[in-house]
């Protein structure tokens, strides 16, 4: 999978949205555990990450490059169509993300390995709820992910503003940020 032209697509796109964090801290999204470091990993080198863990920034790199890669790889063996390297790196995004049970499951791959490829924008920007609510952070992920999907680059689908995602006429309305 290294030669994979997909990796260093899906490895920047990470990097825009995965915070970098060299001591272990909890997770805020599930209120504390499982604890996170580097690029958002739960293990380092097959044990759990504990309170009082540090990585180095090259060990940090290197685990986004191998979990990326394994998630990548998992990504492409429930495809039935062929992807490009953007779209795959847009999927590794999300499986990276979600998890690889949520694509597995998802009417996003069953609508893609259908051919339905111009409905994945749209399946991405469904994923947006955290807790029942909608997450602006989520929000931002899925806005750039589409964009990837669709071929722009990492470094230039930065996540949008809540004002201009709101503007865009594929997103449902969503209430005003205060």
């Amino acid at each position: 999978m290294p030669d994979d032209p997909a990796l260093p697509i899906a490895c920047d796109a990470l990097r825009l949205f995965e915070s970098l964090k060299l001591a272990a801290y909890p997770d805020p999204a599930s209120g504390g555990a499982p604890w996170t470091i580097a690029y958002g990993s739960t293990r380092i080198d097959g044990r759990p990450v504990a309170p009082g863990d540090h990585v180095t920034q090259a060990q940090a790199d290197a685990m986004l490059a191998q979990q990326a890669a394994d998630v990548l790889a998992r990504v492409r063996a429930m495809l039935a169509i062929d992807v490009t390297p953007a779209q795959a790196a847009a999927l590794t995004s999300f499986a990276y993300n979600e998890g690889t049970a949520a694509l597995r499951g998802s009417t996003l791959l069953r609508r893609l390995n259908t051919g339905q490829t111009e409905a994945v924008p749209d399946e991405l920007h469904k994923w947006v709820y955290a807790a029942g609510r909608v997450q602006l952070g989520l929000l931002r992920r899925r806005w750039a992910e589409a964009a990837i999907w669709r071929g722009t680059p990492p470094a230039a689908a930065q996540p949008l503003a809540w004002s201009n995602i709101t503007a865009i006429h594929q997103w449902p309305p969503f209430p005003t940020m205060p």
